[in-house]
């Protein structure tokens, strides 16, 4: 199984103590293509102090569309577009961000997403985990990859 990470996970590891066990076993993953995330993460990373560690990281490890994504944007869309809860500004609002790609390219490469979001029944945001349950793509947290995966952390 590969995971897809959105930013989030990204920052909130690096604002955490003891964030290094889990940068390297990242790393560790990274090589050995467990986790992988999208060109339009990096591109919100590049507002945050990580922005040397994405580029450091290539095409291989941030993940750009490909030929299966139109269509996984177009169920995605979909989705969105049949939620009456959300007005049209805030549909517009998450067609603009990462998070979109993230949910479509998930379901396009059958990944499943990692996020510290949490479905919400709010009608301001559109969360990840909930277009993921909308659309049948798994969404766990960090916590739950680590366990899946048999992550051990030595300090």
């Amino acid at each position: 199984m590969a995971y897809l990470l959105d930013t989030n996970v990204f920052i909130t590891v690096q604002n955490q103590h003891n964030k290094m066990v889990f940068w390297n076993w990242l790393e560790w993953a990274i090589k050995n293509k467990i986790v992988y995330s999208i060109e339009r993460v990096k591109v919100e990373l590049e507002y945050e102090k990580l922005a040397k560690w994405a580029a450091a990281r290539g095409d291989a490890f941030f993940l750009d569309v490909d030929t299966n994504t139109p269509a996984a944007l177009k169920t995605v869309t979909e989705w969105v577009d049949s939620q009456t809860k959300y007005t049209e500004s805030v549909k517009h609002t998450f067609y603009g961000v990462a998070d979109y790609y993230l949910v479509a390219q998930a379901l396009a490469g059958n990944y499943t997403v990692v996020t510290y979001e949490v479905p919400s029944s709010s009608s301001y945001k559109i969360k990840i985990p909930d277009v993921c349950c909308g659309v049948n793509v798994c969404c766990i947290k960090p916590s739950e990859m680590l366990r899946r995966e048999n992550a051990k952390f030595t300090l």
